[in-house]
């Protein structure tokens, strides 16, 4: 998990992509928009803190932030986010499980592309 710090720190970057969500458009995606990407700092700022041993907290963090996209995809109108929140839980939760037994790949993945893929939902 030596890698991880890098590749969150990647992802924390490329939150950038999600700061212009729902810029245009009705309803709550807005605010939906600019709440997934307080979800996602929080989340990446989390596990940049755990310290690599520390399976559990890595997997808590992950099922944090899994609770947080399946909450957010509960309030959002639009059917395009709805859905690519759900997606971030799932695949959060992957992750989280995969932690457990020592595997950062779903992690890695998770980081890099929640980014973009919660961003194009939003744009």
């Amino acid at each position: 998990m030596g890698n991880v710090t890098g590749i969150v720190l990647a992802g924390t970057c490329a939150t950038l992509l999600l700061t212009g969500c729902g810029l245009i458009g009705g309803g709550n995606k807005d605010t939906i928009c600019q709440q997934a990407t307080v979800a996602f700092d929080r989340f990446a700022s989390s596990v940049r803190s755990a310290p690599p041993t520390d399976k559990a907290r890595w997997k808590q963090s992950a099922d944090a932030f899994a609770a947080r996209m399946d909450a957010l995809a509960g309030q959002a109108e639009d059917a395009k986010l709805k859905k690519a929140l759900q997606d971030e839980s799932a695949d959060a939760r992957t992750a989280g499980s995969a932690l457990a037994t020592g595997d950062a790949a779903p992690l890695q993945r998770l980081v890099t592309a929640t980014p973009a893929r919660v961003g194009a939902a939003c744009a």
